[in-house]
């Protein structure tokens, strides 16, 4: 085996080292209405993230075709998403950015009208 095919067999395990970390947060996303069509958060900026509908258009997958031919760990992501869309690791509940599970916020339906006139300071 040349020392090219060593190499991107190298590369290709650590993106998909990466695409399966991805999966298993839960920060790959189908997008609502658009078939075939995920977004995928970043790592490495809060808050943002790919849309990858097939392709990617992240720096890696655009300038490395000749290693991996478009499959960036985004899109590998996306490629194990699919087989398992539910992560074992991840809790089925949504929760919010402070880490709560949705059903355990306290939101004006679950809360007495002097519970919400008070948060207001009335």
């Amino acid at each position: 085996m040349s020392s090219a095919a060593v190499e991107q067999i190298r590369q290709l395990t650590q993106r998909l080292e990466k695409a399966q970390k991805l999966v298993d947060q839960g920060k790959v996303h189908p997008i609502l209405n658009l078939d075939g069509c995920y977004f995928v958060e970043s790592n490495s900026r809060q808050g943002s993230g790919w849309m990858v509908n097939g392709e990617c258009a992240c720096e890696d997958s655009q300038n490395r075709q000749d290693l991996h031919h478009g499959y960036c760990f985004h899109r590998l992501a996306v490629e194990l998403f699919k087989d398992n869309p539910v992560p074992a690791a991840h809790d089925s509940k949504p929760k919010s950015r402070r880490g709560k599970k949705v059903d355990d916020l306290e939101t004006p339906a679950k809360q007495t009208i002097e519970q919400q006139l008070a948060e207001l300071g009335v």
